[in-house]
């Protein structure tokens, strides 16, 4: 999401609503598919701390996607500028999403299905 906003939110003069969605969808796929091939090309071992990410993982994909949306709301209605705003919402939605891994499902029953 954050390469089609850059890719396609500011400063752009594609105005057809339909096909700047439609690129913001292929920039995001080929960004996350870049990620993951880069993730596979540089890590070759697993450790404490990929295991800790492989167990959070479905956690945070789940819990990310709401608390994006509701922080780029409440930041946009502050007044910030769009640049910080994803600065802000990355880091207080990783933080929180691996928080509330912690807090929710680590130290529950859940923590047994993942």
């Amino acid at each position: 999401m954050v390469s089609a906003q850059l890719a396609f939110g500011w400063g752009s003069n594609l105005t057809t609503g339909r096909l700047r969605d439609f690129l913001s969808i292929i920039a995001s796929f080929y960004l996350a598919v870049g990620v993951i091939g880069l993730f596979l090309r540089l890590v070759k071992a697993s450790g404490p701390i990929l295991e800790y990410l492989v167990r959070t993982s479905y956690w945070v994909y789940i819990v990310h996607v709401p608390g994006v949306w509701l922080s780029l709301k409440l930041w946009d209605s502050l007044g910030v500028p769009p640049l910080v705003n994803i600065v802000i919402t990355f880091f207080g939605v990783v933080a929180l999403s691996f928080a509330s891994f912690e807090l929710i499902v680590r130290r529950t029953r859940l923590f047994e299905l993942v």
